[in-house]
């Protein structure tokens, strides 16, 4: 068989598994809620991770939650994962602290290069990660790190930022006392309430009103109540924007320190990028920018770019989109090479 063959053969199997996982990750996304805990980990370090095990795993998928007080808990990821797992790989959701707590800090990029290099000796080949919003770019800038270069390939990014200076002076740039559309305004809701747990204390929350936060927070993917969401901006938060919408707290990082901006001549690692075009928290852009400074790594480097509505992070969206599904499912079954 010829070497062209052999490739079409590889690509179509390829494709096969990334339909059959992703088929199998929105199956398991309905049962979420209910699903079984999986096994806890801690690295010698102190980082917490989440471990989901393949039958026949042998390849290793670090996964790194977005901005969201779950974390490696959330409902969908915990689906994704269990996916990744039942198409063979032993999964590591990564638990983020300070993320979780809506701040950006330096431990939580730590953590990440930290778990790569403990589990990449018990990989077969190179640790692959797979990342969502505010952390596809703490990714991307994490295996920019000298101590994980040729350990890390590839990475799959859903909705990652190239500044995080500019990707949150564009979200704070917003007119956040529009309520616009339903979708609109969850978002909007979702994103103030989210920064108004991690801000607490700068808030002066009272210990009742941190738990009605905690609450509303927690079932926000699956029974969203945006009524006393908004009652709850209303009465505790309107007016206070600027603390929430300030990213630099004390014990906070530079948003250059956690930017993967300028940073990414010398990865070597494959680079696959997903983004949601109505994104109403990263702007698309920010990925556009990723991949011209992806491309000027010249052949050293793989990097391929889908702008597309049919998903929002975990969320699938069932418009057809015929050319963009086969794109994503091609991206995907990069994991599977």
């Amino acid at each position: 068989m010829g070497i062209h063959a052999v490739s079409a053969v590889s690509a179509t199997l390829r494709f096969s598994r990334a339909l059959r996982f992703l088929t199998r990750a929105m199956f398991l996304s309905v049962t979420a809620p209910r699903m079984r805990a999986p096994l806890r980990n801690t690295t010698n370090s102190g980082t917490s991770y989440d471990l989901y095990c393949g039958k026949n795993a042998r390849k290793t998928l670090i996964v790194v939650h977005g901005l969201t007080v779950q974390g490696e808990r959330d409902p969908r990821l915990m689906a994704f994962c269990r996916a990744l797992s039942d198409s063979d790989f032993r999964v590591a959701a990564v638990s983020l602290p300070a993320l979780k707590s809506c701040r950006f800090e330096r431990s939580d990029l730590d953590a990440i290069i930290g778990l790569a290099e403990k589990l990449h000796p018990d990989s077969d080949g190179k640790v692959g990660v797979i990342a969502f919003c505010i952390g596809a770019g703490f990714a991307l800038t994490a295996a920019c790190d000298p101590r994980l270069v040729g350990r890390v390939d590839p990475l799959i990014l859903f909705g990652p930022y190239h500044s995080l200076g500019a990707a949150w002076q564009t979200i704070t740039s917003r007119d956040f006392g529009s309520l616009g559309d339903v979708s609109e305004r969850s978002d909007r809701l979702w994103l103030l309430l989210t920064l108004a747990l991690g801000r607490k204390k700068e808030l002066g929350l009272s210990e009742s009103e941190i738990t009605e936060l905690e609450g509303l927070l927690s079932v926000y993917c699956y029974k969203p109540d945006l009524d006393k969401m908004a009652s709850f901006h209303e009465k505790r938060l309107k007016g206070r924007e600027p603390i929430l919408l300030d990213p630099l707290l004390p014990g906070s990082a530079s948003p250059d320190e956690l930017s993967p901006a300028g940073k990414l001549k010398s990865l070597t690692c494959r680079v696959m990028m997903l983004h949601d075009s109505q994104d109403s928290l990263i702007p698309s852009e920010q990925t556009r920018l990723l991949f011209q400074e992806l491309c000027s790594r010249g052949l050293q480097g793989d990097q391929r770019m889908l702008i597309t509505p049919l998903l929002s992070h975990l969320s699938a969206n069932w418009s057809w989109h015929g050319g963009d599904l086969a794109e994503l499912l091609s991206i995907l079954g990069e994991i599977f090479r």
